[in-house]
């Protein structure tokens, strides 16, 4: 296993931080990845005895299908990572992730599947961005933003995708396409989130591989929460949810 982009989080909200990867499972010749799969460490607690080791209760890390396969380095496959917010009604965060098999998942902080949503638009490659979160609609409950890209050449793999918090659709938009890049096509950088002119109301900034930033107003929506607006998290990149949520 390897590639491992970790977030820190209380996932049993006991007052002590986990850490939360994604690698790549690997198996013996050939050495190819199978799959990805969420797993969850401790940090370094107490006298330190059990610090990377594997929390109890995910023993068997919960795991995508196959991941989309290019035949060369382009377009680039994501370097999954976790987001973790407290998205659903309960106390406890849970882990949102694309796992590069063509769906985004969410996982709840015991790692059950509570979703799965595939936004693969027929495509034979196609691969999403990190999650990011916030509250669009100020009814109190988040959405989730992730970003969509694909085969160099093609020109509409690109699509900006807005979940509710049960993995339901709610707006699946094609981003504007300058034609072909041959990095790739569409937008493999997270969502971010903000109010860009100090009006009151959020925007979502998503960069493309092949023609520069696209900025969609949300009307109605304000900034009262906004609890994972970019990527990794924060402007710091730390991958950190406070206090679980």
């Amino acid at each position: 296993m390897d590639r491992l982009t970790p977030s820190v989080a209380d996932l049993d909200l006991d007052g002590r931080s986990e850490v939360v990867g994604v690698p790549n499972v690997e198996m013996h010749e050939p050495y190819e990845t199978q799959a990805y799969a969420v797993m969850v460490v401790e940090g370094a607690h107490g006298d330190g005895s059990r610090s990377a080791m594997r929390k109890a209760g995910w023993e068997t890390l919960p795991r995508g299908e196959r991941p989309v396969q290019v035949d060369g380095w382009y377009p680039p496959g994501g370097v999954p990572a976790p987001t973790i917010t407290n998205i659903r009604d309960d106390d406890k965060p849970e882990i949102a992730v694309s796992l590069n098999d063509g769906r985004v998942y969410l996982f709840n902080s015991s790692g059950d599947r509570v979703w799965r949503f595939n936004y693969m638009h027929s495509k034979r490659i196609m691969y999403a961005s990190e999650v990011t979160v916030a509250d669009l609609n100020q009814d109190g409950i988040p959405e989730l933003l992730f970003s969509t890209w694909g085969d160099p050449d093609t020109d509409d793999s690109g699509y900006l995708v807005i979940l509710d918090a049960n993995g339901r659709l709610l707006h699946d938009v094609p981003l504007p396409s300058a034609g072909h890049n041959g990095n790739g096509n569409g937008a493999p950088a997270a969502p971010t989130v903000g109010d860009l002119d100090g009006d009151g109301e959020l925007d979502v900034f998503v960069q493309t591989f092949d023609h520069g930033m696209d900025v969609f107003r949300i009307p109605g929506s304000a900034a009262n929460c906004v609890p994972w607006p970019t990527a990794r998290g924060g402007p710091l990149r730390t991958g950190y949810a406070h206090g679980g949520s």
